[in-house]
């Protein structure tokens, strides 16, 4: 019988109110489907029908073994435990409150679960909540203290990689030095001295760094700090696996050092296909572009480089050196467009969307908002002029249309207006906007501009800013 016919067997009965015949048919299936989050459930809540408490906790605490979040099970053993254990009251009640977002209001209850208990195992698990909790919440010193505390309960390699990690995210030689200790309490642990190689390359220990790592990429690109091409090249020709991102950044780098830029470009590209937001890769391409001297190419990818690290600032810098260089570039136009449009430098938009219609002079982008712009400045002829400019595009669509139709009726050329609707009419599908239309064309007679537009104007959202 399957397990989902015997709990609906038992919910049955236990809608007929016989409980105790519902707990015996789910008890019966228990031992065949000791997992299943249902089974377990049911069989929780029909102890506690019974006043089985001790059954009632010992399933509920089995179902959060295999489901942690599972707030039924969390909120009946928060009541089980409210008179029988503090401590494991308030843990589960913490867990409650971080199901539900509420990280803050969890952390005092797992310092008054600390304070209910004398057993070091149980103080351990505490803090290590207690410690993600201020995690979560920003808080990293607390995060860090508590992680000290747990290690004094006892030497943790897993607490230890995770101390390290919050440690050298504020202060890298203090990392070091956190590391220093974990060695020594684990001094066969390869992952250990790799992450000790790491932070000391980033602190430029390069002599010590080299001493603790393990990887052949690491030591490779120790050596190429070094200056040491030789001896890096030498390790990367046993590396076996030569289209990986870490060996191709490294062969990169040591074909640049040597000064052989046409390898460095293969590798980089090949790089660039198989991690192609990796800031590096932009990088080196700008370095590569520095030794050929087409300062251009190389401030346009050093922004780049900024761009995917979230540094606009330095970015857009770059962007407007490589124009100076190259006014004519309208990739580096784009680049520069695309910042300007998250800072909203309306004025700066409007310059350089001027100046990429001016190396292509059929961009739908550019006469688009250009011509939305001038529209909303009441400059209608101007705008008039970039919306015609859209209309003759093919790959542009029918609202080009009702661009034009609205600069018209501003310019009170009534039929020149109606000209443009009709098109759309022809051309559009039948909505409620063309009816609109229809009734708008029905409004507008000889040169003068209806007063009516508030309706059609809702309707087509003509001029909503994307």
């Amino acid at each position: 019988m399957k397990v989902q016919s015997v709990i609906n067997q038992a919910q049955s009965l236990m809608d007929s109110e016989n409980y105790e015949q519902a707990y015996g048919v789910l008890k019966s299936v228990y031992e065949q489907y000791p997992q299943d989050k249902d089974l377990l459930e049911k069989l929780a809540l029909s102890a506690k029908i019974l006043e089985l408490e001790s059954d009632a906790q010992e399933y509920f605490e089995q179902l959060v073994n295999i489901d942690p979040s599972n707030t039924v099970a969390l909120s009946e053993l928060q009541d089980i435990y409210l008179h029988s254990n503090k401590y494991k009251y308030y843990i589960s009640r913490a867990k409650n409150k971080v199901i539900q977002g509420n990280l803050l209001q969890a952390i005092p209850d797992y310092k008054k679960a600390i304070d209910n208990t004398i057993n070091d195992l149980e103080i351990r698990d505490a803090r290590m909540l207690l410690a993600k909790a201020y995690e979560f919440c920003n808080k990293k010193q607390q995060s860090i203290d508590e992680l000290y505390k747990v290690l004094d309960l006892g030497v943790d390699v897993s607490v230890y990689y995770k101390l390290v990690e919050l440690v050298s995210d504020e202060d890298k030689v203090a990392g070091v030095d956190v590391l220093s200790r974990a060695i020594s309490e684990f001094p066969e642990e390869a992952g250990l001295k790799e992450l000790m190689a790491a932070l000391l390359i980033d602190t430029n220990q390069l002599t010590n760094a080299l001493e603790y790592a393990q990887s052949d990429y690491t030591k490779a690109k120790i050596y190429l700090m070094q200056g040491d091409d030789d001896a890096a090249f030498s390790i990367l020709q046993k590396i076996e696996d030569k289209k990986n991102v870490k060996y191709l950044l490294l062969i990169a780098e040591y074909y640049y050092n040597k000064k052989e830029i046409e390898n460095c470009e293969k590798a980089v590209g090949e790089f660039a296909a198989l991690d192609p937001q990796n800031p590096l890769a932009y990088q080196m391409r700008a370095l590569v572009e520095e030794e050929k001297d087409n300062l251009a190419e190389a401030h346009y990818n050093w922004g780049k480089f900024y761009l995917i690290k979230s540094d606009n600032l330095m970015a857009i810098n770059e962007f407007l050196q490589a124009h100076n260089i190259d006014s004519k570039s309208a990739k580096i136009i784009k680049e520069i467009i695309k910042i300007n449009e998250n800072s909203k430098d309306t004025a700066s938009l409007v310059e350089f969307y001027e100046k990429l219609l001016s190396v292509e002079p059929d961009n739908v982008q550019a006469l688009e908002k250009l011509g939305d712009f001038y529209f909303d400045m009441y400059e209608f002829k101007v705008a008039l002029s970039y919306f015609e400019r859209l209309d003759n595009q093919k790959q542009s669509d029918s609202s080009a249309l009702l661009k034009l139709a609205k600069c018209h009726e501003k310019m009170k050329n009534n039929s020149a207006a109606r000209e443009c609707y009709q098109k759309y009419i022809d051309t559009a599908p039948v909505s409620t906007q063309t009816e609109a239309i229809k009734a708008k064309l029905e409004t507008l007679s000889g040169d003068s501009c209806a007063q009516d537009e508030g309706l059609l104007e809702k309707l087509l959202g003509l001029f909503a800013r994307k």
